[in-house]
């Protein structure tokens, strides 16, 4: 089974930052790695908009104890399940951020330096 890890996300800082700093906007598309094909696939599962996404994201944060490794492995888990095929690490590191910002120490993306290394091996 693939993992989420935020060093495979091909967004571009420049994007990261401007997505990071504006209010959230409506539209799915607004959300960094999410094109017309997965704003399909999300609208077909009666995800509309990109606040419905950021509560989605929030519901895989299913117990105290889970670090957020676990939480990010299970969005990321989903957008895998519901067909979403390109984007995914760039999808889950968008909105991760995001909900770090709003709920601090929710996101730390330190926890997956391990994952750094083994990246740049392949």
């Amino acid at each position: 089974m693939t993992t989420y890890n935020p060093f495979r996300s091909t967004v571009t800082d420049e994007t990261l930052v401007k997505f990071l700093q504006e209010d959230m906007k409506y539209d799915l598309e607004s959300v960094p790695g999410i094109g017309p094909a997965a704003k399909k696939i999300l609208q077909e599962i009666l995800i509309m908009n990109s606040f419905q996404l950021f509560a989605k994201f929030l519901q895989f944060k299913v117990s105290e104890g889970d670090g957020c490794v676990q939480h990010c492995n299970r969005f990321y888990g989903f957008l895998t399940e519901i067909g979403i095929t390109s984007n995914r690490h760039s999808i889950t590191k968008s909105i991760a951020e995001k909900a770090g910002i709003f709920l601090p120490n929710l996101y730390q993306e330190y926890q997956f330096t391990h994952l750094e290394k083994m990246d740049t091996e392949c």
